[in-house]
């Protein structure tokens, strides 16, 4: 038996429906919480936008894209009175609806899950936002093989050229897309939007943030192979071959087999990074996802086969749920008492150990990386431990309000070595639980008198 509701027709239910329910939804999306790594992007983008140097300033192991597209987000966010959250989510909602108006209608619904529900543990990561900016194209592509009428290619090329020009692994996707429409014109306008794309952001990178290459991808070759993630991508895999054992003897439409090549190529990023974190995964899950979804519906037939399909479906959207940090119930008992505009560091290797919880609390950020990931690494290497020293001897001169040191493990001694010599001097203890200690700064006060900073409570 054969179905085909995602029909070629144009309707009103078809292009309005999945516009309706997400306008329908997003006002719960901004009631989700987000993730650290995006907010330390909006952090990052304020820093810039009152001068801060972008890799010297401050220390990051991503390429520039990002925090350049952090600035104008971070200038709404400040001209609104918004908080780093709002903001995150305002502008991955906004990127949700134009990728939904540039694909095709009936598409609409399957992509309305994989862009919501999917990533939603994760909403607001880097590959989140690829995954929606390269969902168009490959639609895009696969009219292309079948030389259907498509519409908008310039804005549809520029628009996936900044989700794939994000991390260099990508670029194996529109490799492999392109060899899937090689046909005439081999030349096209989403084709010479990509390139176009790709040639402007190298120049930009040599003009604007050479210290990138020449400083930071020295670094990450250095100590970020160390620095190791704690889950797992077993499930990515899995569904993977669910899908190809429910896909044997499947003849798939040009949509499906455009998605499924995307969805392999994203895979290679997953293995280069390896680092086993789940968002990793978003773009390869998602396109899997819709790829599945579209052939369910196009056809079923075989239950044995669909329900293999519909288990591999099940296991993309895994892991389920929404972003939750497992540090910020002992984290916010070390902040409990600091006044908003207070100066904090926080001297460990993970960054959700501080953030997003530095942000949300209004504290002034005095280091200039989001964690000392290079702790990892420096184990076994004294010249690595040597620049770790002096890095954070130079952020710490300026003598933060609160100072909080991770004490997990091995890392905890670590992160602590690092201090400079008699440092905790000025500091007096304020709490210790099983994965922090804080000190608060004892101030100087009229008269001379050292005295205790009444303004942070134990």
């Amino acid at each position: 038996m054969r179905y085909d509701p995602i029909t070629t027709q144009r309707s009103l239910w078809a292009e309005r429906l999945p516009l309706v329910s997400f306008l329908s939804i997003a006002p719960l999306l901004f009631l989700l919480p987000i993730t650290h790594d995006a907010i330390w992007q909006i952090w990052i983008g304020r820093e810039m936008l009152h001068g801060a140097a972008l890799y010297s300033d401050i220390i990051e192991v991503n390429p520039p894209l990002w925090f350049w597209m952090a600035i104008p987000q971070a200038a709404v966010g400040q001209l609104l009175g918004l908080e780093s959250r709002l903001v995150v989510i305002g502008f991955f909602v906004a990127c949700i609806i134009v990728s939904l108006l540039l694909s095709p209608a009936r598409y609409r619904l399957p992509l309305l899950v994989a862009f919501a529900i999917l990533p939603l543990s994760d909403f607001g990561q880097r590959e989140h936002f690829t995954l929606i900016t390269t969902a168009p194209y490959v639609f895009l592509i696969a009219a292309r093989s079948q030389e259907s009428r498509t519409a908008h290619p310039w804005i549809i090329g520029f628009f996936a050229a900044f989700g794939l020009a994000l991390k260099p692994y990508f670029i194996v996707v529109p490799i492999a897309l392109e060899l899937f429409a090689w046909s005439k014109p081999r030349i096209r306008p989403e084709t010479a939007a990509l390139a176009i794309s790709a040639l402007a952001y190298a120049v930009g990178v040599l003009l604007f943030a050479p210290s990138y290459l020449t400083e930071i991808v020295p670094m990450v070759r250095q100590a970020y192979g160390s620095f190791q993630g704690h889950t797992t991508n077993a499930l990515c895999f899995i569904a993977f071959g669910l899908a190809l054992i429910g896909a044997v003897g499947r003849k798939g439409a040009p949509a499906t087999r455009a998605l499924v090549i995307t969805a392999v190529a994203f895979l290679p990023a997953v293995i280069i990074q390896g680092k086993g974190w789940p968002y990793h995964t978003i773009p390869a899950r998602g396109f899997l996802f819709l790829a599945i979804a579209i052939e369910l519906f196009r056809h079923r037939g075989r239950p044995a086969q669909d329900g293999l399909l519909v288990a591999a479906a099940v296991l993309c959207l895994q892991p389920f749920g929404v972003y939750q940090n497992q540090f910020r119930s002992q984290m916010e008992r070390h902040l409990d008492g600091v006044p908003r505009g207070s100066s904090i560091a926080v001297l460990a290797s993970n960054p959700s150990l501080a953030w997003p919880m530095v942000d949300e609390y209004g504290l002034k950020w005095t280091l200039r990386e989001a964690a000392l990931w290079r702790l990892e690494a420096s184990n076994g290497n004294p010249a690595l431990t040597a620049a770790l020293k002096r890095e954070v001897a130079e952020d710490l001169e300026v003598r933060p309000d609160v100072l909080i040191i991770a004490r997990r493990q091995r890392m905890g001694p670590a992160a602590e070595a690092l201090l400079p010599v008699g440092y905790l001097v000025g500091y007096r203890p304020k709490l210790q639980t099983r994965t922090f200690r804080s000190y608060v700064r004892l101030s100087v006060r009229a008269g001379g008198t050292r005295q205790q900073d009444e303004r942070v409570l134990d």
